[in-house]
């Protein structure tokens, strides 16, 4: 359900993104997304989920946009630094 500031509970946020529940909790737990406690529960804005969106679309993470390092080629230096075959 989305709230007058165009907040999502947690349930409609997962429906949102087409994603479980357990990955909210899991992207709030590692600052992917943005959230708060209100008296009716967890609350997720809709902005941080359309800005979340647009990082995975970009193929960058909050770290990579801070630092100006899409994260994907990233992971491929990683990868080529161990010799494995980058995807």
């Amino acid at each position: 359900m989305r709230d007058d500031d165009g907040n999502l509970s947690k349930r409609h946020a997962a429906e949102w993104l087409d994603v479980s529940e357990r990955t909210i909790d899991r992207l709030r737990a590692e600052g992917e997304v943005e959230a708060f406690r209100a008296r009716e529960g967890v609350r997720i804005p809709l902005a941080s989920l359309r800005a979340y969106r647009r990082r995975q679309q970009r193929g960058r993470s909050p770290l990579g946009d801070r630092f100006g390092i899409p994260a994907l080629e990233a992971i491929r230096a990683q990868k080529a630094a161990r010799g494995e075959e980058a995807a």
